[in-house]
């Protein structure tokens, strides 16, 4: 490092060092003094990092909720740049979603989304723990994780959804994605990325995982208690990952069969319209999807026509390289009714007694008339 740099992160230092004495010292200044601390670590000079991360943390225990609250996106801001720091790190997420405050818990689990998935990929690349109590960080971060979906029985709402969206991220990022359908730009890590020599993170046992992550999402969309928001908020996140892991599609589809079959009866009758809304703009997403087989579409074109959706509302809301596909197979799915129906009919035929060998009419005496 060069005479200039070395003065310029020494500049940095001391406005460092000037911001945390006024946040000590100055009440009414402190959220606006560590935010600033925040930027020059960060962005500045981020060789300075570990020397003052003591002191921004420092903050955890705070009895102010709004520094509290500041403290997990900085930590995911920090992992970004540097994921061997997780083992200083940790401890504080684990204060926070503990905190008595529901706007602190929020602020962590909005960040565990980017947190977890940024440490993945980094233990992913470094097969072998890294640095002291890398590994002991990484059993803190998984609890971590189990401590996030437990709280999708939180009794606040807003903590709910932010867990749905957690447990999401944990289906997507612990799954294989279909190699055959184009991969979404937003998509960008998953189980195909983690080696199976990882020491930290077996690719089997994050799989058996999500499968299990997956059931629990299932298990409380279908819940009749559930809150409408939290209701939107699980259809979504199934909705998301049947679109882009297709192995998931069947039980999402069967999911929303029995949400149309029967709505919580919890739901007002303009909860019950917002979410009938919902579940058509869903359906209409689904059936814009290349991969479905026959009998997926079929599904979701009856739960559309249910819902009050016409063929050409259907048609409209396609690409144009898709309609002439929808025609098709619209019409295989009416030659297949017409064809199940015939084979009803001719099934009433068949178990009919040939004329005048009716059954004799029941007698409550027990004999014929």
């Amino acid at each position: 490092m060069g005479s200039g740099e070395d003065s310029a992160v020494e500049d940095v230092q001391e406005k460092i060092i000037r911001l945390l004495n006024e946040a000590a010292s100055n009440e009414g200044q402190r959220t606006s003094c560590l935010h600033k601390v925040h930027e020059l670590v960060l962005h500045r000079a981020p060789s300075l990092l570990k020397e003052f991360l003591g002191d921004i943390l420092y903050y955890q225990a705070d009895r102010e909720p709004s520094l509290r609250k500041i403290l997990p996106p900085f930590i995911e801001k920090v992992l970004k740049h540097d994921g061997s720091l997780l083992p200083l790190v940790v401890g504080t997420l684990q204060f926070a979603i503990q905190d008595s405050n529901p706007n602190v818990v929020k602020s962590l689990l909005s960040s565990m989304v980017s947190i977890y998935r940024t440490m993945l990929e980094y233990v992913s690349q470094h097969p072998v723990p890294e640095g002291v109590g890398m590994e002991e960080a990484w059993e803190k971060l998984s609890r971590l994780k189990d401590d996030v979906c437990e709280l999708m029985d939180s009794e606040n709402d807003g903590i709910r959804t932010l867990a749905i969206k957690f447990m999401e991220t944990l289906v997507l990022i612990q799954s294989y994605p279909d190699a055959s359908i184009p991969r979404d730009p937003k998509d960008t890590f998953s189980l195909e990325k983690v080696p199976l020599n990882v020491k930290l993170a077996r690719p089997r046992l994050l799989e058996e995982e999500s499968r299990a992550v997956f059931q629990d999402l299932v298990k409380f969309h279908n819940s009749p208690h559930i809150s409408s928001i939290n209701l939107m908020a699980a259809m979504g996140a199934l909705v998301n990952i049947g679109k882009l892991r297709p192995t998931f599609l069947g039980q999402v589809l069967d999911s929303l069969s029995r949400l149309h079959a029967n709505l919580p009866p919890t739901l007002s009758r303009s909860q019950v319209a917002s979410v009938k809304k919902m579940l058509r703009v869903y359906l209409l997403q689904l059936l814009k999807l290349r991969y479905l087989s026959s009998d997926q579409w079929s599904q979701i074109y009856v739960f559309l026509t249910d819902l009050g959706t016409t063929p050409g509302e259907m048609e409209r809301s396609l690409p144009s390289d898709l309609v002439s596909t929808f025609r098709r197979r619209r019409e295989e799915h009416k030659r297949a009714l017409a064809k199940a129906e015939q084979e009803k009919e001719y099934g009433n035929a068949d178990s009919r007694p040939p004329p005048g060998e009716e059954q004799p009419p029941f007698s409550p005496g027990g004999q014929s008339p």
